[in-house]
């Protein structure tokens, strides 16, 4: 496993990424399992006025993946309650589906402007569970992040991070944490993610790059 650049305790935090607790809470709904075993949770009610600044600048289009999965196109019921056909031979070329397709599954999809061609899809489903890599600095243990639905984010075995929340956001993962001697203060990362699969995930940013395998994986070995 590699991390490139990173010191979890150490990391210079830029103030452009803090983001209060009265913008968290605008945080809405995360259709929770395949199948179509879905479940909505519910957040506190938003001021209107922030949820529009943190969830109407969202590109991404969130949906359910239909059962209509073929080998260039797919359907997605989108949110609102419309299905739309998406090319999808460009996002497959340029291994852009992250998580693969499965029926039931929510999609988190970058289309272009006419919704007509996906570009990139993320399952959602397929990015939920507790995932870990050896400790970068001693190697002794494993770390980790645990995502669960409805945004939530926890550490495993680590104090110096603690997590919060995470959302996908224009195509991006957005994580939510709290370090250690910094208080109460909420820090945002955005990470591109590289690679998803049933048990892999990578992600990084222009810093940090974090290779990960699932701990159920691990565990099995």
């Amino acid at each position: 496993m590699k991390l490139k650049g990173m010191s979890e305790s150490l990391k210079t935090v830029n103030m452009k990424k803090y983001l209060s607790a009265l913008v968290l809470g605008a945080t809405s709904v995360i259709l929770v399992s395949c199948g179509n075993k879905s479940a909505q949770q519910q957040t506190p009610e938003a001021d209107p006025f922030i949820e529009s600044m943190v969830v109407n600048d969202n590109k991404t289009l969130f949906g359910i993946c239909s059962d209509e999965i073929g080998e260039n196109s797919i359907q997605l019921i989108v949110d609102s309650g419309d299905t739309l056909t998406l090319d999808i031979t460009e996002a497959r070329e340029n291994n852009k589906i992250l998580g693969g397709l499965h029926s039931g599954c929510k999609l988190a999809t970058i289309t272009d402007d006419a919704k007509t061609k996906a570009e990139l899809i993320i399952n959602e489903n397929s990015l939920l569970g507790n995932w870990v890599m050896l400790n970068p600095l001693d190697g002794s243990s494993y770390v980790g992040i645990r995502i669960k639905d409805g945004g939530i984010a926890e550490s495993i075995e680590q104090s110096t991070i603690i997590y919060k929340t995470w959302r996908i956001v224009d195509g991006k993962l957005e994580i939510t944490l709290v370090r250690e001697g910094g208080g109460d203060m909420e820090e945002i990362n955005v990470y591109d993610i590289t690679k998803l699969d049933s048990d892999s995930l990578i992600y990084e940013d222009s810093e940090d790059f974090f290779d990960y395998i699932r701990q159920e994986k691990l565990s099995a070995e």
